[in-house]
C-alpha cells in the first residue's frame, strides 16, 4: 500500500495511466472554439493587427487586457455587469423622470434659457428632453443652470429636479455598484482565507490548531505532515495505476468513493493531533471514554432491572387479583347451594362447573368419560354428570 504521510513533501511526477484509469473528455471543436478565452484573445489578436497595418488609434484599447488578467480590476467590471437588472431598472426610471420634467419645460420655460443659441435646445419636446438629459445630468445645479436665474415661477422646479434627478437617482445607481463591488471583495477575502487559513483536507483553521498545542507553527506542521494534500494525490494515482483484483479492504473502498466522486473517506473534521496530543493525553482520553462506556452501561443495567422488577410486581398484583375473584364466586356458590338446601361443594367441582358454563357460552359442548376411563359407545356427546 502507498505510503500517505511521506515527509519529502515533493509534488507527484507525472505518470502514464493505465488503461483503467479515468481520463478527461475532450470537447469537441465546437466548443473548444466558441469559448469565452477563445474568442478574446481571437478579438485581440484581430485589433492589435488592425492597429498596426490601418491606425495605431486603436492601440490604447489594447491595455484593457488588465481586465482579464487582473482578479481585482475584473471586480470592478463585474460591479457592473452583475446587478445589470437593477441597474436598468433604475436607468429606466430615471429617464421617465427627465422626460416628465421635459415636458414641463417645453410647455411653460421654454423661453428661459440663458443665451439665444441655448434657446434653441428647446424648440421641439425631443430637443428639450436631449438638453435636460445632457446638462441636467452633467450640471451640478441641474437643467435650471443653464436657464436664466430666478426664484419665483422655477423655485421648486429646479429644487425637485435636482434633489431626484441628481441626489436619489444617481445616488441609488452610485449605491448599487458600490455595494457589489464590496461584495465580490468579501468574497475574494473569503477564498483567500479559505486557502490560506484552512486545511485543504479537513478544512479545519489555523486558530483550532494553534490554540490545541503548545508548539509554534502548529498549523503549518498539521499541513506538511499530517495532512499534506500532494500524499492524498499520490494515494488516488495509486489507485488508479493499481489492479482492482490487488486492492485489499480498504483500497477497495477508497476507489469504489473515488469512482463516485465521493470524498467521504477523507478526514473531514478530524484530525489525530487534536484527537490524541500526546501519549499521556491519549492514555488519559482512552480511560474517560471507557469510564463513560461504563456508566452508559450500569445505567441502562439499572434501568432494565427497574423495568423487569415493575413488571413482575404488576403480574403479582394481577395473580392476587385473579385468586381474590376465584373465592368471592366460590364463595358466592356455596352461599347459594346453602340457601338451596343442596349438597355441599367443593373447589374442584365449582372449577368445572364454571367452566362448563363458559363452554356452553362459547357454544362448546364438553364430552364426559366414563368412569372406566373409556368414552361412551354412544355416538355424539355425552351429558355432563351431575355434580354430588
Amino acid at each position: 500500500m502507498v505510503q500517505l504521510f511521506d515527509h519529502d513533501h515533493t509534488a507527484p511526477q507525472p505518470t502514464t495511466l493505465p488503461h483503467h484509469c479515468p481520463t478527461t473528455h475532450h470537447p469537441p471543436l465546437t466548443t473548444q472554439v466558441t469559448d469565452q478565452m477563445t474568442l478574446y484573445y481571437a478579438c485581440y489578436t484581430i485589433l492589435a493587427i488592425i492597429s498596426m497595418v490601418y491606425d495605431d488609434v486603436f492601440h490604447p484599447l489594447l491595455l484593457l487586457d488588465i481586465i482579464v488578467k487582473d482578479s481585482t480590476t475584473r471586480a470592478v467590471i463585474d460591479a457592473v455587469v452583475i446587478p445589470i437588472k437593477q441597474l436598468a431598472a433604475t436607468l429606466l426610471l430615471t429617464l421617465f423622470v427627465i422626460y416628465i420634467f421635459s415636458m414641463i419645460l417645453f410647455k411653460n420655460f421654454a423661453a428661459q434659457f440663458a443665451s439665444p443659441d441655448s434657446m434653441e435646445d428647446c424648440e421641439t419636446l425631443w430637443r428639450c428632453f436631449l438638453a435636460s438629459l445632457n446638462y441636467g445630468m452633467r450640471l451640478s445645479g441641474g437643467i435650471g443652470d443653464i436657464m436664466s436665474h430666478t426664484l419665483d415661477e422655477r423655485l421648486m422646479l429646479d429644487l425637485m429636479y435636482f434633489l431626484i434627478v441628481l441626489v436619489i437617482l444617481l445616488n441609488i445607481v452610485f449605491g448599487i455598484i458600490i455595494d457589489t463591488f464590496s461584495d465580490l471583495r468579501t468574497q475574494k477575502l473569503d477564498r483567500l482565507n479559505d486557502t490560506t487559513e484552512r486545511c485543504f483536507i479537513c478544512g479545519m483553521d489555523r486558530f483550532t490548531f494553534d490554540s490545541a498545542s503548545n508548539e509554534p507553527q502548529a498549523f503549518r506542521h498539521h499541513l506538511k505532515n499530517d495532512h499534506y494534500m500532494w500524499n492524498y494525490l499520490n494515494f488516488i494515482f495509486f489507485i488508479w495505476q493499481q489492479d482492482r483484483d490487488d486492492d485489499d479492504g480498504l483500497e477497495l473502498y477508497v476507489r469504489k468513493l473515488i469512482e463516485k466522486n465521493d470524498v467521504m473517506w477523507l478526514p473531514k473534521g478530524r484530525a489525530m493531533c487534536l484527537a490524541a496530543g500526546n501519549d499521556d493525553d491519549a492514555e488519559e482520553s482512552i480511560e474517560v471514554q471507557l469510564a463513560r462506556v461504563e456508566k452508559d452501561i450500569f445505567e441502562h443495567m439499572n434501568v432494565q432491572n427497574a423495568q423487569h422488577m415493575q413488571f413482575l410486581t404488576k403480574n403479582e398484583h394481577a395473580v392476587d387479583a385473579v385468586k381474590s375473584g376465584t373465592d368471592e364466586l366460590l364463595r358466592l356458590i356455596h352461599l347459594q347451594n346453602s340457601r338451596n338446601n343442596g349438597p355441599a361443594i367443593t373447589r374442584e367441582a365449582s372449577m368445572r362447573k364454571v367452566n362448563e358454563q363458559r363452554a356452553a357460552n362459547l357454544g362448546i359442548t364438553p364430552s364426559s368419560s366414563p368412569k372406566n376411563g373409556r368414552p361412551s359407545s354412544r355416538g355424539g356427546t355425552s351429558r355432563p354428570s351431575s355434580i354430588k
